[in-house]
């Protein structure tokens, strides 16, 4: 068998199988979907009545980029230090994407505490009579 025969095979059997897993998820998530916060009903609810756990892990989150932000501080002090300005650049690169994901996760936070604060609209029952 000619090795281009063979990897022929092995792409066609790679093909069968990320299609099969894709249309396997696609069937899996078939069902109505809702967003995150503003979306469905069902979904405000699940997030506001289990408000103080999200905050928890955005708080485990927000630790977690600040620490990162102070060994970036200390890895940039060293390159400068050390003359180095292409790590300069790239700790510079990574300080900003710190800095857009705190931005993003207090956006999140603060969009989460604003939907939560309004009430949800009871769901229309229908009269009996």
């Amino acid at each position: 068998m000619k090795i281009a025969h063979k990897l022929g095979i092995v792409a066609a059997a790679g093909a069968l199988t990320i299609g099969g897993a894709a249309s396997a998820f696609a069937a899996g998530s078939a069902g109505p979907t809702t967003t995150a916060v503003g979306g469905g009903n069902a979904a405000k609810a699940f997030l506001c009545a289990h408000l103080p756990e999200v905050q928890a892990q955005q708080q485990l989150k927000e630790q977690l980029l600040a620490g990162r932000l102070t060994l970036l501080q200390e890895a940039k002090d060293a390159a400068t230090a050390a003359n180095k300005p292409t790590a300069v650049a790239r700790i510079d690169k990574r300080i900003a994407k710190n800095a857009a994901a705190t931005t993003k996760l207090q956006a999140r936070e603060a969009k989460l505490l604003t939907a939560c604060a309004t009430p949800t609209p009871a769901a229309p029952t229908e009269a009996t009579g």
